[in-house]
């Protein structure tokens, strides 16, 4: 806790409308010897009810959760980013997440006529846009949300010169491109103080991409026209299940990767100046993992005479299976039971 403010708002008749706390986290290392400080503020602020919406613009950096703790449909997916490696094990100091406003969003793409909102011309060098910044503007993005698929795409306009600079390695569309250290919550509740509530969080993989090789390293271009291998496509894809009770399932996210498409593009005209389109697409996918359904118990019926040991009658009565001496029980309880009437009537 860094910081503590109490927010009381006025009436304007000598009263109390309203009362909010604004809350400050952060992650503190400790130091070499194991101690933390940190320097904490609290305070009160009044307000009077007619100025207190402009007076309080920390109020909209509040997260709001998307389940507790399952995610519920139609919410946002909880992202952040990593500030640092995972750790070794669970008992090390845990990596802090700084979590984005809003969960996860991606650049919308495509604009008015079809063509890229951002870097539509140009490749390489000549591209000049900044999609981390754009992704801060809520107009220029799409949310992710819970269990809804998303797909779009646009155009982008190359000369066969630009398409022939594109097709190399280490050159990605910036659409196409994301943080490395994009980390997903599992569940809606997910807590930046606890790193392994987000995905991916193992030693194994330190990215959501399957390989941290770089995807363009097979683009390449032939000088018949043909960019082989161009990666055109970038695809968030998020393993769900239900986990818990089955009269209360909570939804959680099981895994998350980025994987990439591939295809071929062809240098539409033979002169170096006259451009060409080709498509780019962003893709999200819910794949929800079956629990294989409920299944009916029925006990087997109660038995009305008392079930006796096996081996009640040995060295008497032997047999290997449980069948024999499960059978002749009851027939001697029978037997019983007749000799015990008998006895109880010549006695009488």
């Amino acid at each position: 806790l860094k910081s503590l403010t109490y927010i009381l708002v006025r009436d304007g008749n000598g009263g109390i409308s309203s009362a909010k706390a604004l809350v400050t986290l952060a992650h503190v290392a400790p130091k070499e010897d194991g101690s933390i400080q940190v320097l904490q503020d609290f305070g009160v602020r009044f307000l009077d009810s007619d100025t207190a919406a402009l007076d309080t613009p920390n109020e909209q950096a509040t997260i709001d959760r998307s389940g507790n703790p399952g995610y519920v449909d139609g919410k946002p997916v909880l992202a952040g980013l990593a500030n640092s490696e995972a750790p070794a094990n669970p008992d090390e100091m845990p990596v802090s997440i700084e979590e984005m406003l809003g969960g996860l969003v991606i650049s919308r793409m495509s604009g008015p006529d079809g063509m890229c909102s951002l870097c539509a011309e140009g490749s390489g060098d000549s591209w000049v846009c900044d999609v981390q910044a754009n992704l801060t503007d809520t107009s220029a993005t799409l949310p992710v949300l819970f269990n809804e698929n998303l797909q779009q795409g646009c155009l982008i306009k190359l000369t066969r010169a630009q398409l022939q600079d594109f097709c190399r390695p280490n050159q990605i569309h910036p659409l196409l491109s994301y943080d490395e250290r994009l980390r997903i919550g599992i569940w809606g509740n997910a807590d930046t103080r606890n790193y392994f509530d987000w995905l991916p969080n193992s030693d194994n993989q330190d990215q959501l991409a399957d390989t941290s090789d770089d995807p363009t390293a097979e683009q390449a271009f032939d000088p018949r026209g043909d960019c082989q291998n161009v990666v055109d496509a970038i695809h968030y894809q998020f393993l769900t299940a239900d986990v818990g009770n089955v009269k209360n399932p909570q939804r959680k996210i099981l895994g998350a990767r980025v994987t990439y498409g591939r295809s071929n593009w062809l240098a539409q005209h033979p002169d170096l100046v006259t451009p060409a389109y080709y498509s780019i697409k962003t893709s999200v996918s819910f794949v929800r993992l079956e629990d294989g359904g409920s299944v009916d118990v029925i006990p087997d019926p109660p038995s009305i005479l008392p079930m006796l040991p096996d081996d009640i009658f040995y060295p008497f009565l032997t047999g290997g299976a449980a069948r024999l001496a499960h059978g002749a029980h009851c027939w001697v309880a029978l037997g019983l039971s007749g000799l015990a009437v008998v006895w109880l009537q010549l006695r009488s």
